[in-house]
């Protein structure tokens, strides 16, 4: 028998030539390099954030006269969502009548809406009258 038809036990450095496994290893520092970036953004909101990657093979019979067999192998990542927009909001009622909930005109926040605010959370100017956001050419003028 000649050296290229010997014929070996399937493992995973053999999947899709070799590939497969780089594959792998691709995913894992990607989901790394999200899951750094997601805890950079929201800080301590990123608390037990997790990032995963799950490898999936399976065996299949295809043609059992034949002995014919396949490998489909499958690597999924599943990245950390943002987390949940927490802000306080009242009961109140639309212009028109109907029950809705109320908020500032310069947008919800953590605070309770009859609470005065300057600015935003970001730092932006609130127009202390209409409750609206200040837009950067209105300030300076």
């Amino acid at each position: 028998m000649s050296e290229f038809n010997i014929m070996v036990p399937l493992e995973l450095d053999l999947i899709d030539e070799g590939r497969f496994v780089g594959n792998i290893n691709k995913a894992l520092r990607n989901v790394q390099e999200q899951l750094v970036k997601h805890a950079n953004t929201y800080g301590h909101k990123a608390a037990k954030a997790k990032a995963s990657v799950k490898v999936e093979i399976a065996l299949a019979c295809l043609d059992p006269d034949q002995d014919a067999y396949g490998c489909a192998a499958q690597i999924k990542t599943a990245l950390p969502a943002a987390p949940p927009a927490v802000t306080m909001l009242m009961a109140g009622e639309s212009q028109t009548g109907e029950d809705c909930l109320l908020c500032k005109k310069s947008g919800s926040s953590k605070e309770h809406p009859k609470q005065l605010k300057l600015c935003t959370d970001d730092g932006r100017d609130i127009d202390p009258e209409t409750g609206e956001i200040i837009a950067k050419e209105q300030a300076g003028s």
